[in-house]
């Protein structure tokens, strides 16, 4: 993140044009579940928190074929991925995609954008979190970057430089569920 520190907004600034408020703090950073499997269903995924924790697992011990050496290789490689839905590449409403699937096709939905470029942050010992959501109320997955306990958005879906450069949480997302690089889970709610 220390790339991105000099051109984003300072704490307290505006994001999106939506300010991010210190009492936005607990929601972002979560509270920790033990126990992932006594977790009910992710209702947004149709997945138990446990099997997502798997997934996680799985990403983290993929070796990547391509070469992530710094943050732009990551935002350089989302760039020329395509968003397109499940439905469109697999022929079914939800299909989580291993890392290896989203590099060779190069296309995917949130969940698999994010998934990768989470693992990818982890690899460049970014402290980061896969996280699930919503976006304007709609089902969402991104990557929450920490920088000194202070959150910031990958938003890994955006198709330009502009879009993809990480921000500062706004009032549009709200995380439910995240997943750091040690595969902790977290639990996000409004206080």
């Amino acid at each position: 993140m220390g790339a991105y520190r000099e051109s984003k907004p300072q704490w307290g600034g505006e994001s999106s044009g939506v300010p991010l408020y210190l009492h936005d703090l607990p929601l972002w950073n979560g509270e920790r579940v033990e126990d992932a499997s006594q977790l009910p269903v992710l209702r947004l995924y149709h997945f138990t928190y446990a099997e997502v924790q798997e997934m996680a697992r799985a990403a983290l011990n993929y070796q990547p074929s391509i070469e992530v050496h710094e943050p732009q290789d990551v935002t350089r490689f989302l760039l020329a991925c395509r968003y397109a839905s499940d439905l469109e590449l697999f022929g079914k409403e939800d299909h989580w995609q291993t890392p290896a699937e989203f590099e060779r096709l190069r296309a995917g939905d949130c969940e698999d954008h994010a998934l990768w470029a989470w693992r990818m942050g982890v690899a460049l010992g970014e402290e980061a979190r896969f996280t699930i959501g919503t976006l304007s109320g709609d089902p969402h997955a991104w990557v929450t970057m920490y920088e000194e306990g202070l959150p910031w958005i990958l938003e890994a879906t955006g198709k330009t430089p502009e879009t993809i450069e990480p921000f500062r949480p706004n009032g549009l997302y709200e995380p439910r569920f995240s997943i750091d690089g040690k595969l902790l889970i977290y639990r996000h709610r409004r206080a």
